[in-house]
C-alpha cells in the first residue's frame, strides 16, 4: 500500500510540474513570456489570489483535522479564523514590469528620436506636452493585502467513513499604489506651432506640464477634446473590501491509520471578486474572478514520537491544480507593427471620405477590446513539518505556488466601446503630421511612441488607416496577456492549544516570506494570526 501511495503522490507531482511548463497561447508570436527575463511594457498585472495560500489554511489546523479515531455517530468540526497582513518587497521590481524601459523601473517622456530624444521611452506630443519637454518618470508600486479568513471543516465519516468537507471565505482589504515620481528635466514650451494640433495658423497651447497630469487624463489640446481615459497611470492610493475566491473542498481519506493517512479531495473555487475596469495600468484587484474546478492529494504522517515527554514530529503533503475558467475582460493593446507602448499613440479621426474631422484621440480610448481570458491552469504545492510538544506546535514548510500563461481566444473579440461609434470613423496615426494646413490629411501608420518614420502619407488609403474592421488582425495580444508566474514562499507558525473533554481552542502567529520569478509574481513578506475551536 505504501508503495502504491508513493506512487500516486509521484504521478501528481509529475502532471503538475509538465503544467508548469506547457505552452497555450491563441497567438504564435515568442516573446520574453516564455522566458526567463523580466516583463517590460506590460498591463494589467495580476497576482496570486488572496484567497489562494495552502500555507494559511495549513497552519493550525493540521493538528486536529483528519483524526484516525473517528466518531461515526456525530460531526467532529472545526472553526477557525484567521488574520493575516502582507505586502510586496522589491517595488523596484515591480515597477520594470510596467516601464516602458526595459530592466528599469524608470522611463524617459521626451522628444522624437528624430528630434534629438536619443533616451526617449515615449513620444511627449502623442500626450499634449510641448515638443522640447522632458521627464523621468520612476515607478515603485505598493501592495498591501489584510485578509480575515473564516473557515469550517468537518468530518462527515456518519455518512461516509473518510470522507471531509471544508469551506474558506477570505474578506479582504486591499490597497494598490502606483508611488511613481516625477522629475522634469525641460518644461519645453508653452505652445505647440501652428496647424500641429489643430487647422489654425495660432500657436495653441499645450494640454500639460507634467507627463504624470497627461497619463492621468488631465490632457486637453488643441482637437484632442478629451484627456486620456483608459490605461491611465494614476500614482495615488486605490483600495477596495470584498471577498476573494470562496474555496471549498470535498474529501476522502482513502487511507486512515493511526500513524498516517493519505486523502484525495475535489476542489471548486467560487468568485466573488470582479475585474478591474482597466481605466488604469494598476488597479486594486480582489481574487481571481474566476471559477476554478480542480483536485489534490494530501498526505500526512507521524515521523516520530517519544511517548514520555509527549513530544512529536509530524509531516504533510499537499498539492492541487485547478483549471481558471473564461471571463471576459477589456483590455489594452498596442499594436503589432508599432511596438511597445503604442496604446498611447495619437490618432486622427477621419470619415468615409477620407476628410479630416477635426478630432484627435489616443489609440487606448478607441481601439481598447474585450477578449475571453483564461488560464489553463493553477497549482499549489506545500510541504511541512509540525513540531507537537505538550499544548504547543510548531511549524515550518514551503508552498509552491504556479500559473499558467492567460490566452486569448481570438475569434471572440470586440471592442470596449459600442461598433456603432465607430460607424463611417477611420483613424490614422498622426506621428509628427500637422491637424491642420498641408498635413492636414496625412498620417504615419510606420510611426512608434518614439520615432515617427518621417514618411507621411495620404489618408486616402485604407491601408493606411485603422477601423472597427481591420484592427483586430493588428493588435499585439502576446505583450498584454499575463506571463506565466511562480512564487516560493517560506514561512513559520506557532501556537498553544486549551484542551477540553469535548473540545479544544488553539491561539497562534506566524509569518511567511515569498519569493516570485523576477517582476511575473510577488515578492512578499507577511504575519498571520490565527484561532479557532475544534469539537469531537
Amino acid at each position: 500500500m505504501i508503495k502504491r501511495i508513493y506512487f500516486l503522490a509521484l504521478c501528481m507531482v509529475m502532471v503538475c510540474a509538465g503544467m508548469l511548463y506547457a505552452d497555450s497561447c491563441c497567438v504564435t508570436a515568442t516573446t520574453d513570456s516564455d522566458s526567463c527575463e523580466d516583463e517590460f511594457c506590460k498591463a494589467p498585472f495580476i497576482p496570486r489570489s488572496q484567497g489562494i495560500s495552502l500555507a494559511r489554511s495549513y497552519v493550525g489546523s493540521n493538528r486536529f483535522i483528519h483524526e484516525f479515531e473517528s466518531n461515526e455517530d456525530s460531526f467532529a468540526w472545526l472553526f477557525s479564523m484567521a488574520l493575516e497582513y502582507y505586502r510586496n518587497r522589491n517595488r523596484d521590481t515591480l515597477g520594470s514590469y510596467f516601464s516602458f524601459n526595459k530592466g528599469c523601473n524608470s522611463f524617459i517622456v521626451g522628444p522624437d528620436t528624430t528630434a534629438g530624444g536619443t533616451d526617449t521611452n515615449i513620444r511627449n506630443v502623442d500626450l499634449g506636452l510641448s515638443n522640447t519637454f522632458k521627464s523621468r518618470i520612476m515607478l515603485n508600486p505598493k501592495i498591501q493585502n489584510f485578509v480575515i479568513e473564516p473557515s469550517f471543516y468537518v468530518d462527515l465519516d456518519y455518512h461516509l467513513s473518510g470522507a471531509w468537507f471544508d469551506i474558506r471565505l477570505p474578506i479582504t482589504w486591499t490597497q494598490w499604489k502606483l508611488d511613481c515620481c516625477e522629475e522634469i528635466l525641460e518644461k519645453g514650451d508653452a505652445t505647440f506651432a501652428a496647424n500641429f494640433v489643430r487647422n489654425t495658423n495660432d500657436p495653441v497651447a499645450v494640454g500639460a506640464t507634467s507627463a504624470l497630469d497627461a497619463f492621468a487624463g488631465k490632457s486637453t489640446f488643441g482637437d484632442k477634446k478629451k484627456g486620456l481615459e483608459r490605461c491611465k497611470i494614476v500614482c495615488c492610493e486605490e483600495s477596495k473590501w470584498g471577498v476573494a475566491d470562496v474555496t471549498m473542498n470535498l474529501g476522502w481519506n482513502f487511507v486512515s491509520k493511526e500513524d498516517w493517512h493519505v486523502a484525495w479531495y475535489f476542489r471548486t473555487i467560487a468568485p466573488a471578486g470582479g475585474e478591474p475596469e482597466g481605466a488604469h495600468i494598476f488597479e486594486p484587484r480582489i481574487g481571481n474572478g474566476r471559477w476554478q474546478v480542480g483536485g489534490g492529494f494530501h498526505g500526512q504522517a507521524l515521523f516520530w514520537k517519544l511517548e514520555d515527554k509527549d513530544i512529536s514530529v509530524n509531516g504533510t503533503f499537499d498539492i492541487y491544480a485547478t483549471h481558471l475558467f473564461a471571463r471576459h475582460v477589456c483590455r489594452c493593446f498596442d499594436l503589432k507593427d508599432n511596438g511597445c507602448a503604442s496604446r498611447y499613440l495619437l490618432l486622427k479621426e477621419f470619415n468615409v471620405d477620407g476628410d479630416y474631422n477635426n478630432n484627435l484621440v489616443n489609440f487606448a480610448d478607441v481601439f481598447s477590446v474585450v477578449v475571453r481570458s483564461h488560464f489553463d491552469w493553477q497549482m499549489e504545492l506545500l510541504a511541512a513539518a509540525r513540531i507537537d510538544y505538550k499544548a504547543w506546535s510548531f511549524d515550518l514548510g514551503y508552498n509552491l505556488w504556479a500559473r499558467a500563461r492567460e490566452r486569448f481566444d481570438c475569434d471572440k473579440i470586440r471592442l470596449c466601446i459600442c461598433g456603432s461609434d465607430l460607424d463611417e470613423k477611420d483613424y490614422g496615426i498622426k506621428g509628427l503630421s500637422g491637424a491642420g494646413g498641408s498635413s492636414i490629411g496625412l498620417v504615419d501608420p510606420t510611426s512608434t511612441i518614439i520615432m515617427t518614420s518621417g514618411m507621411n502619407v495620404d489618408a486616402d488609403s485604407n491601408s493606411n488607416l485603422l477601423n472597427q474592421h481591420n484592427i483586430f488582425s493588428k493588435l499585439d495580444f502576446d505583450r498584454s496577456r499575463a506571463p506565466r508566474a511562480i512564487s516560493h514562499t517560506l514561512f513559520a507558525y506557532g501556537q498553544h492549544m486549551w484542551k477540553r473533554e469535548d473540545y479544544s481552542a488553539f491561539l497562534g502567529a506566524g509569518f511567511d516570506i515569498e519569493f516570485g520569478n523576477g517582476n511575473k509574481a510577488l515578492d512578499t513578506w507577511g504575519l498571520s494570526i490565527r484561532a479557532g475551536i475544534y469539537y469531537s
